[in-house]
């Protein structure tokens, strides 16, 4: 499965000691046969404050933030997942494009 890594954590081991979401990380991944995903890598000690703490629409759920994005990962994350959806779902497009070439 082919991934990208989007944003670049940089604190120590001693810096993130705290629970801050700060060294979550943001990652795309996709497959050629048809999914693409995006994924979030955390601390367990994220984790284990998103569930004691939940943020969600209801107590049974939670959000885990990324750090907050530069500019440059923004149009990183666009341009990743434009290649992942490309990669990911171009036959269906081969594929649709044939058929109306056929009517």
């Amino acid at each position: 499965m082919p991934k990208k890594q989007i944003n670049y954590p940089t604190l120590s081991e001693e810096e993130h000691a705290t629970v801050t979401g700060e060294n979550t990380t943001l990652v795309v991944g996709w497959n050629a046969t048809g999914w693409v995903q995006v994924g979030l890598e955390v601390d367990i000690a994220y984790a284990n404050f998103a569930v004691t703490f939940p943020n969600g629409k209801t107590d049974q759920r939670t959000i885990l933030y990324t750090p907050v994005l530069s500019p440059a990962e923004i149009d990183d994350m666009i341009r990743t997942l434009r290649k992942a959806k490309r990669k990911a779902y171009n036959h269906d497009r081969q594929q649709t494009e044939a058929s109306n070439s056929m009517l």
